[in-house]
């Protein structure tokens, strides 16, 4: 196979997924749909945006997030089963939840997103 040909069409098919991603948010850019779209699982991204639903299990979980700390990061807002909290940059924080969304509790500068991680640490009784 020669690998010129496969790397446009490899190139096309990503342009031609990700702006459905990017209708689907009205007001995501093109390069947030793209980061959405080849994230790795147990990954989660956001901006300024919009909502990210991270886990929608049918009973409760422990779930686990955890946000880096690097120099841009702002706070996350974690609402979970009608409950809130705020996880800051450089820690990880543990619900019990059916489903959790997460969101910016600070101001990001446009263009920028957050990126962090979840993991299910033990299925609910």
């Amino acid at each position: 196979m020669n690998l010129s040909k496969t790397v446009p069409v490899i190139a096309l098919s990503a342009t031609l997924s990700a702006p459905s991603l990017a209708q689907v948010e009205s007001e995501s850019t093109f390069r947030q749909a793209v980061e959405r779209l080849y994230q790795e699982p147990g990954e989660f991204t956001v901006n300024s945006n919009a909502d990210v639903e991270v886990v929608n299990f049918k009973s409760p979980r422990d779930v686990r997030l955890c946000l880096p700390d690097t120099r841009h990061v702002v706070p996350l807002e974690i609402e979970y089963d009608d409950r809130k909290t705020v996880l800051q940059p450089g820690n990880c924080t543990v619900v019990e939840a059916k489903e959790v969304a997460i969101s910016t509790a600070g101001d990001l500068k446009d263009g920028w997103s957050l990126h962090g991680t979840f993991e299910t640490v033990r299925r609910g009784r």
